[in-house]
C-alpha cells in the first residue's frame, strides 16, 4: 500500500513539472504577431530566460518551438548559439546590440520627423496634385529648392532604401542629380539621375545587415534653364527599422553665393545639359566643412550677384532670396530659428563685376550693408567671411574695386578674403572638383583661425 502512495506521488510531481514548463517556460500557443520580438519563451519581456530558452532549444528540448524561427538576430542566415550570445547581451542593455525584425516598413516624412535630420534648407511641405510644394509644419512631404536641402538619418537593418518622391510640374526637360551619401563615405556619394517623370528612386541596394547612415540630398539648383527642379521626399522605404537621430556636429557652416557656390560645371562634362554638370557637396563649401568637421547648408543661385546678375540686371540678386525656403514658392520664408551658424560666408561678386555695368562705390556698399544687416538680424553672433572672387573667375581688375569697397565698410565682425585659391578648369570658366577642394582647404585653414 505505501509501495503503490508513493508510486501515485511520484506520478502526481512528474505531471506537475510538465505542467509547469509545458505550458509555460517551454510553450506557448500565443500569436507570433503579438510577441514582442525576442520574447521566445512569451512572458511579455526579453531578457536572459529567453537566451537559457533559445540554448535549450538548439541542444534538442523538443518542446521548445514557440518563436524559434524568428531568432536569428544577428541575421547571418542560421539560428546557432551566437544568437543565444547575441540575445544575452540585447536583453543585457548592451550597445551595438539591437532586435530588430527584419520586415520592409514605409516611413513618411511625418513618421521619421523626430528621428531624422533636416539638412540645408529643407521645408516640411505638403504637395498638391499639380506637384507644387506649399510650406506645412504638419505636412507629410520635405520639399528641397536649394542645393544642399535634404534629410539624413540611421536605420538597423539590411537590402535596398526606396524613395518615393514627387517633382515640381515645372522641370526643365534635362535630367538633374540627386546626391546619397551612405555611411559617411562622402568620397563615393551616389550622384543618381532623376528625372520629372520619376515617382520613386532607389538610393541604396544590398547593404549588409547592420546600423547605416543615410543622407539624401539635393545637389543640383533650382533653376527655369535646365537644372534640377523642385523635389519633395514622400516617404522612404526599407527593411529593417528606423535608429536614433544622428548627432549634429559642433560647428555650423552657412553660405551665400553664386554658381560656384551651387557647384556649376564641377563635375567635367562640360558637353552635356547643364543638371548633370553640377554637385553642390562636391564644392569649396562643402569641402570646408569637411575639413572643419562641420554642418553646412547653402543659399546660393547660378548667375546672381550683388547689385546685378551675370546678364546686368537688378532682378537676380541675393537679397532677393536669402530669406526664402522654398525657390519654387517665393512666399515661403526660411524659419531662421534652428541653431544659428558659427561663421557665415558670403561669395558674391563675380557676376557683378562681369556684368558690363558700371557699379558705384556708393551701389556696392548701399546693397553691401543691408544684405549684412539682414544676416546680422538672424545670427548676431556669427563671424562672418566675405570672399571676394575665387582666383581665376573674371576680370581681376574690376574686382579690386569691389572688393575694397566691402573693405572699406569696416562692418563690424566682417572679414574680407580676396582671390581664394582656385582654377577655372570647369564648364564656362568654372572651378573642377579638384579645384573647389584646394580652395576649400584653404578657406577652412582662414575659418579656423578665426574660432
Amino acid at each position: 500500500m505505501k509501495k503503490r502512495a508513493w508510486i501515485v506521488s511520484l506520478f502526481l510531481c512528474v505531471v506537475m513539472v510538465a505542467s509547469i514548463f509545458g505550458s509555460g517556460f517551454l510553450q506557448t500557443t500565443a500569436d507570433p504577431a503579438d510577441i514582442v520580438y525576442g520574447d521566445l519563451n512569451a512572458d511579455g519581456v526579453v531578457n536572459d530566460d529567453d537566451a537559457v530558452y533559445l540554448s535549450e532549444y538548439l541542444t534538442g528540448w523538443s518542446n521548445h518551438t514557440a518563436n524559434v524561427d524568428t531568432a536569428d538576430f544577428n541575421h547571418d542566415g542560421v539560428v546557432d548559439q551566437l544568437d543565444v550570445a547575441y540575445l544575452r547581451r540585447a536583453a543585457a542593455g548592451w550597445e551595438g546590440y539591437d532586435l530588430v525584425r527584419l520586415e520592409q516598413n514605409t516611413y513618411t516624412i511625418a513618421d521619421m520627423w523626430d528621428s531624422m535630420r533636416v539638412l540645408g534648407r529643407a521645408v516640411r511641405c505638403t504637395v498638391d496634385r499639380g506637384g507644387n510644394m506649399v510650406a506645412d509644419a504638419e505636412g507629410m512631404a520635405l520639399g528641397l529648392d536649394f542645393s544642399t536641402a535634404g534629410m539624413e538619418f540611421t536605420f538597423i537593418g539590411q537590402g535596398d532604401v526606396t524613395l518615393s518622391i514627387a517633382c515640381g510640374p515645372s522641370w526643365y526637360s534635362s535630367d538633374g542629380l540627386f546626391g546619397v551619401v551612405i555611411d559617411n563615405d562622402f568620397e563615393n556619394m551616389k550622384e543618381l539621375v532623376l528625372s520629372n517623370s520619376d515617382r520613386t528612386l532607389e538610393v541604396a541596394s544590398d547593404l549588409p545587415y547592420g546600423e547605416h547612415t543615410i543622407r539624401l540630398v539635393k545637389i543640383n539648383e533650382y533653376s527655369s534653364n535646365g537644372m534640377q527642379q523642385s523635389i519633395a521626399i514622400r516617404s522612404v522605404t526599407l527593411t529593417g527599422q528606423l535608429g536614433d537621430k544622428p548627432a549634429e556636429k559642433d560647428l555650423k557652416l552657412e553660405f551665400y553665393g553664386d554658381s560656384y557656390t551651387c557647384g556649376y560645371g564641377n563635375l567635367g562634362r562640360p558637353s552635356g545639359p547643364f543638371g548633370m554638370d553640377e554637385n553642390a557637396y562636391k564644392t569649396y563649401a562643402a569641402y570646408c566643412a569637411q575639413f572643419l568637421d562641420a554642418d553646412f547648408s547653402a543659399c546660393a543661385q547660378s548667375g546672381y550677384g550683388l547689385c546685378y546678375d551675370y546678364s546686368g540686371s537688378s532682378s537676380g540678386i541675393l537679397e532677393s532670396i536669402w530669406d526664402q525656403g522654398l525657390r519654387s514658392n517665393t512666399s515661403t520664408a526660411w524659419d531662421f530659428a534652428g541653431d544659428a551658424p558659427d561663421v557665415v560666408v558670403i561669395n558674391i561678386g563675380t557676376n557683378d563685376v562681369n556684368c558690363g555695368k558700371t557699379i558705384t562705390k556708393a551701389e556696392i556698399q548701399q546693397r553691401a550693408t543691408t544684405l549684412l544687416d539682414n544676416i546680422r538680424s538672424k545670427y548676431p553672433d556669427c563671424k562672418i567671411v566675405w570672399i571676394c572672387g575665387l582666383s581665376g573667375s573674371g576680370n581681376n581688375d574690376a574686382r579690386a574695386p569691389f572688393a575694397q569697397a566691402i573693405q572699406e565698410l569696416n562692418y563690424s565682425g566682417l572679414t574680407l578674403v580676396e582671390n581664394l585659391p582656385c582654377g577655372k578648369s570647369g564648364r564656362d570658366g568654372h572651378p573642377l572638383v579638384s579645384e573647389h577642394r584646394a580652395a576649400g582647404e584653404a578657406l577652412a585653414e582662414i575659418i579656423q583661425d578665426l574660432l
